[in-house]
Parts: structure tokens; C-alpha cells; sequence
């Protein structure tokens, strides 16, 4: 199927716009939530918690803790996918 030349300069807009938004939200994940409400910090942490956080972190991730049967739990956010 044929498309016009404006057509292609529209989608080409679009594609670029896309991939802005995708680095973006990447990059969203590497560091610290924009925008989010930090509401605790916490000095009395394991070694292991700490560590494992810190390797999410540099992996790129964004960690998320819950709570579950009086426990904390932390969830490293799987990192978006990368699409060419």
C-alpha cells in the first residue's frame, strides 16, 4: 500500500514522538520516581535488603515494596521492553 509524502512525514513524527516516550519512561526507572511522595526512610535495614535493592537499582529497576502478612515485601519492576 502506497502513502502519501505528508502521510510519511506524519508517521515518521509519530515514530519519533514514540521513541521519546519510551526513553523517557526508561530512564524513569533508572532513577528516582518523579513526582513520587517519599514517605519513610529507614535506617535499621539488613545488609542483604540493602544490597538487593541497590542491584535492582543499578539494573535499572524500580523497586516497590509491599506489605504482606507483617512482613515487607520488595519488587524489582520488570523494565520495559526495548522495541527497534
Amino acid at each position: 500500500m502506497k502513502i502519501s509524502q505528508a502521510e510519511a512525514r506524519r508517521l515518521k513524527r509519530r515514530v519519533r514522538e514514540l521513541e521519546g516516550e519510551q526513553r523517557q519512561q526508561r530512564s524513569t526507572w533508572a532513577s528516582d520516581w518523579p513526582g513520587g511522595v517519599n514517605f519513610l526512610n529507614m535506617n535499621d535495614v539488613s545488609d542483604i535488603a540493602l544490597a538487593s535493592v541497590k542491584t535492582a537499582r543499578m539494573l535499572g529497576h524500580a523497586v516497590v515494596v509491599t506489605e504482606y502478612d507483617k512482613m515487607l515485601r520488595f519488587h524489582a519492576l520488570p523494565l520495559a521492553k526495548v522495541t527497534k
